[in-house]
């Protein structure tokens, strides 16, 4: 149900097409490298889902990165 959903289920409820979310709380200072990765990604396709899998990807790559501060994001959409 959308009320699990936090934010992003406000979002989705108020007629946002794409959310992007941690399903945990995570400090700002340690998502900052993901995030601007999302955002890079998402410059280039345009598209959600595709940009947050293309971020957790790059972080899966390096040997330095820590899941905690990227693997709980998701993307929900209302297309």
């Amino acid at each position: 149900s959308v009320e699990i959903l936090g934010l992003n289920g406000i979002g989705l409820r108020t007629g946002i097409v794409n959310t992007v979310g941690s399903l945990w709380g995570i400090p700002d200072e340690t998502t900052t490298d993901f995030m601007l990765r999302f955002y890079q990604a998402l410059n280039h396709t345009g598209n959600y889902s595709s940009s947050l899998r293309q971020a957790q990807l790059r972080e899966i790559k390096n040997p330095l990165s820590r899941p905690y501060s990227w693997a709980g994001f998701i993307s929900l959409t209302n297309e």
